[in-house]
Formats: C-alpha cells, structure tokens, sequence
C-alpha cells in the first residue's frame, strides 16, 4: 500500500512538473514601424501561472526596455514599448521569473521594414548567450515626478486581489507588485504592516520600484519577512 501510495505521489509530481510550462510562444502580428513605439501580439500555450512569470522586452544598444503587456483572452499578449524602437532591425526578448535557468532566454528577431515591402518578417531563437544575458535592464526615465505617479485605483479590491490583477500591466509578479506598491505608497501602510492599508487608491510604482521587484521568489522571501515583523 505504502509502496502504491509513494508510485501515485511520483506520478502526480511528475504531471505537475510537466505542466508547468510554455508549450508554443510565437509572434502573431507587429503593427508598428521602426522608430515608433513597439506594438505588437504574441500567441502563448502553457501553464497560467507559468505565463504570468513571463517577462518581454525590447533589446537595442545592448540595453533591456521592459515591454507592458495585456492578456487578451487565454492565449494572446498585447506587448507595447514606451521607448521606440530604434532602427529596422529590432529583437524581443523572453525571459522568466523562475531562476532555473537565468541565462536562457527566447529572442525574436524583427525585420520592421523587409526589403520585400510586405508584413515584418520575425525569426526565433532559443539561446545561453552571456552577452544577451547580462544586458543591463533601462526601464525609460518616468515623465512625471512621484507625487505626480498616476494611481493605481483599488475599486473596492483588497490589496492582495488588486496587487495580482495589476500585476502583468506592471511587468512583475504578484508578490513584486504587492512590494512595489508597498514602497512607492508608505503613509498607506501604518507601521510598515502590509496588511494595515489606510488608503482607498495608490499610486502606481515608478520604474525602478518594480526592476527592484522582478525576481518574484526574491519578493515573496521579502514579503514573507515583512509580515512577520508585522506580527501577522
């Protein structure tokens, strides 16, 4: 019996793990042009939880532009730049939260403006390259001041729900969403106790509360820590 229970256990481990993963991600459609603002959809299969940690960005002179995204549906992700896109030549690059493998990254390669005159043309690749790796994340420098960061509005939510509906928007994960929140609105949170929110809108993190927060293992450790200090 011991022996059946210890074969199910594995069994159901194994199918866990396996699904855990992206089955297909290719690019459905670019509709902008060199020299504007990225725009563009991506068709993604897999897990939903292992979707969400996915990570776009837009790579040029060497330097990492995070790209906001959007879920349509299931299976499709609006992926825009603030920052346009530099020459006819551009790539995107896929990375994830999941630090398995941090130098493994997916990159398109995107022709926005093919000899041929038609659509831009994209090509895949999956690669271990340091140089890609170690590019240094740019986030572009935020047009307003702090005080002046647009809101975040709860719309009756708690901070936990609204914290992993806004989430994807902001290009982290639940937990680096909770902390970014958490820092870039202190008078909120009496006594630093995340779950001691005072106020009824927030304003949205700026750029480098949410690079702080990309790794979302290292934030929920971080959050964790918060709340038992807090005494919760």
């Amino acid at each position: 019996m011991v022996r059946g229970l210890l074969l199910a256990l594995l069994c159901w481990a194994s199918v866990a793990s396996a699904a855990q993963k992206v089955d297909h991600l290719s690019v459905n459609q670019v509709v902008s042009r060199s020299n504007e603002p990225l725009n563009l959809t991506m068709n993604v299969v897999g897990d939903p939880f292992v979707v969400q940690q996915l990570r776009f960005y837009l790579l040029q002179n060497g330097n990492r532009y995070p790209l906001a995204r959007q879920m349509d549906g299931d299976f499709l992700i609006h992926l825009h730049s603030q920052v346009p896109a530099r020459g006819s030549r551009i790539q995107v690059v896929v990375t994830s939260l999941f630090q398995d493998e941090p130098d493994k990254l997916i990159y398109f390669n995107i022709d926005l403006e093919p000899a041929s005159g038609g659509a831009p043309t994209v090509t895949r690749k999956v690669a271990q390259d340091a140089s890609v790796a170690k590019a240094t994340e740019v986030a572009p420098k935020p047009k307003l001041r702090k005080q002046e960061l647009k809101l975040c509005p709860m719309e009756g939510r708690s901070f936990w729900s609204m914290a992993r509906e806004t989430a994807p928007a902001l290009g982290v994960g639940h937990y680096g969403a909770m902390l970014a929140l958490f820092q870039t609105n202190p008078e909120c949170f009496p006594g630093g106790n995340p779950n001691q929110l005072i106020c009824k809108e927030l304003r949205c993190p700026d750029p480098d509360s949410l690079r702080e927060w990309q790794d979302e293992a290292a934030a929920k450790a971080r959050f964790k820590e918060l709340m038992k200090a807090s005494g919760k």
